[in-house]
């Protein structure tokens, strides 16, 4: 996706995910800034979206994964998620 396809799809999203502080943020601790979106806390622009997939930490069919299921891997003995955001162990 594009940086301006973000900002467009901006007021679609419920949160990204900032790389740099490892935390979920909502919509209130972001900023749309010289046609990009960044983190409040830190100033950071490399942020996830989030997206459907099958988290291996939750068993269920789908979750909307905070960082998009980038770091969901195959290690031979089933799925594993190497980002380890926790994101369902939080919520629920």
């Amino acid at each position: 996706m594009t940086q301006a396809n973000k900002i467009y799809d901006y007021n679609a999203l419920e949160y990204l995910f900032c790389y740099k502080c490892g935390k979920i943020k909502e919509l209130e601790e972001l900023e749309v800034n010289d046609n990009r979106i960044k983190c409040l806390k830190c100033g950071n622009t490399r942020l996830a979206e989030p997206g459907w997939v099958a988290c291996p930490y939750n068993k269920m069919t789908a979750v909307k994964c905070p960082m998009g299921g980038k770091g969901i891997v195959n290690t031979g003995d089933g799925l594993e998620c190497l980002d380890r955001c926790f994101f369902r162990a939080k919520i629920d």
